[in-house]
C-alpha cells in the first residue's frame, strides 16, 4: 500500500469548477490527484471507491470549504472528513487534512474536525493562493509521481475542456440593434431633373432625401413631392418611370436604363438604410408620426408624387 495521492474532498456539483482547476494544476506540478469527478465510473460501488482511495492511497486530503460542503445536509463530504480525521491519527500526521476556503463561509461555520486548522483562503482569487498550497505540500514532503505525468494531466485538462464546450439547449434573450423590415415598397421611382448637372449630387445630399444616382436619373422610393420641396427653385423634377421593385432588384428594368442585378440590390439596401437613419435622426414626436403614416418611406403608387 503506497500513500502517494492528494485526495480532494468537495461538494458535488457545487464546487466542481474549482476542483477541475485545482486538480489540473496540481497534476501539472507532478502530484497524483484523486477526485470523484471522473473516478466514479458507472457501476462502481460509490462509497467503497471513495473509501479505498482515502483509506489506502491518500497522503493528504484537501477539504474544499464552501457553503455547500459544510452544510449539515451534505453527509457525503462530512463522512469523508470524519474518515480523514480518524486517518490522521493512524498515519500520525496532524496536518493530514488541508482546508482550502473558496467562498465567504465564516470560519465559525467550519466542521469541528477542521475548526482549529489553518485554512488557505482561495476566496479572494484562486491563482494567488496556489503558491501557498504548493509550498504546504512541498514542506509536508508529499511525494510526486514517478515518470511522465502527461497522460494524467491531459485527463484532468480534458474535464475542463469538455465542460467548457457543453452547449445548453435553452432560450436566450438577445439584445440587438437590428430592425426588422415588415413591408417592402412595391415600386421604385426614376426621376429626371432640370438644373445644373454639376450641382445635382451636392443638392440631393443636402436635401437629406434617401436616394441613389444613376446616369442622369435620381432613383428613390420617396415621393416626388417630398423631394421637390427640399430642392432649390432652380431644380425641378419629373417622373421618368415607376418600376416594380422585384423587377428592379433582378436588374430587369430596360427602360429607363438601370443598374444590373448586383448593383440594384446594393442600391436598394442603401436606400433602406438611408431611410432608417433619417427616421432615427428625427425628434421623437416626428418619429411617432412617421410610424403612423409611413408615407415618406413607402408612398402610395401611382399618383403619390
Amino acid at each position: 500500500m503506497t500513500r502517494d495521492t492528494v485526495f480532494i474532498s468537495h461538494a458535488t456539483p457545487h464546487d466542481n469548477d474549482f476542483v477541475r482547476w485545482l486538480g489540473t494544476r496540481l497534476t501539472g506540478y507532478g502530484y497524483k490527484v484523486w477526485a470523484d469527478l471522473f473516478e466514479l465510473k458507472g457501476g462502481n460501488p460509490f462509497w467503497s471507491t471513495i473509501e479505498e482511495a482515502l483509506r489506502h492511497h491518500a497522503c493528504k486530503m484537501i477539504f474544499v470549504v464552501s457553503k455547500a460542503s459544510v452544510n449539515p445536509s451534505r453527509t457525503g463530504t462530512l463522512n469523508e472528513l470524519s474518515v480523514a480525521d480518524a486517518l490522521k491519527k493512524q498515519v500520525k500526521d496532524d496536518s493530514f487534512i488541508i482546508p482550502v476556503k473558496i467562498d465567504a463561509t465564516a470560519f465559525s461555520e467550519f466542521p469541528i474536525q477542521i475548526h482549529r486548522l489553518n485554512a488557505i483562503d482561495f476566496s479572494a482569487g484562486w491563482g494567488a493562493k496556489l503558491a501557498e498550497l504548493l509550498d504546504t505540500l512541498e514542506c509536508a514532503g508529499v511525494p510526486k509521481a514517478d515518470g511522465d505525468q502527461h497522460v494524467e494531466f491531459e485527463r484532468w485538462h480534458a474535464t475542463m475542456t469538455h465542460i467548457s464546450t457543453i452547449v445548453e439547449a435553452a432560450s436566450e434573450k438577445v439584445l440587438t440593434n437590428l430592425l426588422p423590415i415588415t413591408r417592402m415598397p412595391s415600386s421604385i421611382s426614376f426621376y429626371e431633373f432640370n438644373g445644373d448637372n454639376t450641382r445635382i449630387a451636392a443638392v440631393m445630399k443636402a436635401s437629406d432625401i434617401p436616394h441613389g444616382m444613376f446616369n442622369r436619373h435620381i432613383i428613390s422610393i420617396a415621393a416626388m413631392s417630398e423631394i421637390q420641396e427640399r430642392l432649390p427653385p432652380s431644380f425641378t423634377l419629373a417622373v421618368r418611370a415607376h418600376a416594380p421593385l422585384d423587377k428592379f432588384l433582378d436588374g430587369a428594368v430596360a427602360d429607363p436604363s438601370s443598374p444590373v442585378k448586383d448593383e440594384a440590390r446594393k442600391m436598394v439596401t442603401s436606400l433602406l438604410r438611408q431611410h432608417i437613419e433619417s427616421h432615427l435622426k428625427r425628434p421623437w414626436a416626428e418619429r411617432i408620426h412617421d410610424i403612423d403614416r409611413l408615407s415618406f418611406l413607402f408612398p402610395e403608387r401611382p399618383g403619390a408624387e
